[in-house]
């Protein structure tokens, strides 16, 4: 049984190797993303591995969860990747849950608002605007959860209506 799980973990590594724009979260503390493997450790400290270098490197601590290139800490504050300066920067605070994959970002904050910012061209963000939004803009109220892909967005709200 072991090396059935072992070989299904290389199997999900090596995969996730050769598809550098697709996200794939075995769980809220573990992220596979193109050629990099992020890990929330018992500490709350987020590593990174990447396919050009054996060693890990600290990224933050004190993080709850990681989503593409955006991180949750513990105190609700939400942080993103900035590309230029390669820093991570603080989004939002607030924040009780997020989805992030390759083209948008999608965040509950704690007064169930969902809020939303990224590429929009076919309305990921769930909104009736096409337009990419650049900052965070707010798209509904009294939400419970909420999922996203590369394609789609999908939000279920506390009246249990799916959106």
């Amino acid at each position: 049984m072991r090396v059935k799980k072992f070989i299904l973990l290389i199997m999900f590594v090596f995969l996730s190797t050769f598809f550098s724009n697709t996200c794939v979260k075995a769980s809220d503390r573990t992220l596979t993303e193109g050629q990099n493997f992020f890990i929330i450790k018992n500490d709350n400290s987020l590593w990174k591995w990447n396919h050009n270098s054996g060693e890990p490197v600290k990224v933050m601590d004190d993080v709850k969860s990681v989503s593409r290139n955006c991180i949750l800490k513990n105190d609700n504050t939400l942080w993103e990747l900035d590309k230029e300066s390669q820093r991570y920067v603080k989004i939002s605070d607030e924040v009780v849950s997020m989805e992030s994959c390759f083209s948008h970002t999608l965040f509950i904050k704690t007064d169930k608002s969902l809020w939303g910012y990224g590429l929009n061209d076919v309305g990921l963000l769930g909104d009736t605007n096409e337009d990419n939004i650049e900052s965070p803009v707010k798209i509904a109220n009294n939400v419970k959860k909420v999922q996203s892909g590369l394609y789609h967005s999908v939000f279920l709200k506390t009246d249990g209506s799916v959106w």
